[in-house]
């Protein structure tokens, strides 16, 4: 993820104006679908871990 993110963000150095925002948006929705997803599936599942284990 983070070879990914650097190989988009030298997009943002590029004269072509689309470009860079290509690289720019790419680089922000791989950071925060990381982001996210750390925090979010971490939250459920430590409410959900009792129905995921199976135990009462």
């Amino acid at each position: 993820d983070a070879g990914s993110n650097m190989g988009f963000g030298a997009l943002l150095f590029s004269v072509f104006l689309p470009i860079q925002y290509i690289g720019g948006l790419m680089v922000f929705a791989m950071v925060s679908t990381s982001l996210g997803t750390l925090t979010i599936l971490a939250a459920l599942a430590e409410l959900l871990k009792y129905r995921l284990i199976g135990k009462d």
